[in-house]
């Protein structure tokens, strides 16, 4: 039982069965649908993305600081790298997150200007 990979402009492959082998793809699959469900705009989301990634890095420099200035013992110092790089995780995940956000917002846009363009230019024509 052969199964042939295809190659989708998303830069990942796609197995005949259409099961996804790239983990990405998923996860914004489920984060589009979670955004119908909850029928939340899209600039809306990128706020509250944006809000999360400030948090973020907040805390990221709070631990930066604690570890640069205060005295630690070698389990609190490995606790600390470990959520330092937690928080740097989870950062990545936010600006990904938000750039597809930006992308999707950006597409809309255009879309609504393509459709308020068709609009103009039938009443120009309409009225001549």
């Amino acid at each position: 039982m052969a199964e042939a990979a295809s190659h989708d402009p998303g830069g990942c492959n796609l197995r005949n069965d259409r099961k996804e082998t790239c983990p990405g793809r998923e996860e914004r699959r489920m984060a589009k649908k979670k955004r119908e469900r909850e029928k939340i705009s899209v600039a809306k989301e990128i706020d509250g993305m944006e809000d999360r990634l400030a948090a973020c890095r907040d805390s990221l420099e709070d631990v930066d600081y604690k570890l640069r200035k205060t005295e630690l013992t070698e389990e609190g110092r490995k606790s600390l790298e470990k959520e330092k790089n937690s928080l740097t995780n989870k950062m990545s995940h936010y600006e990904k997150e938000l750039k597809s956000l930006r992308h999707e917002n950006r597409k809309n846009m255009m879309l609504s200007v393509a459709i308020l363009t068709f609009i103009v230019l039938a009443y120009c024509y309409w009225t001549m």
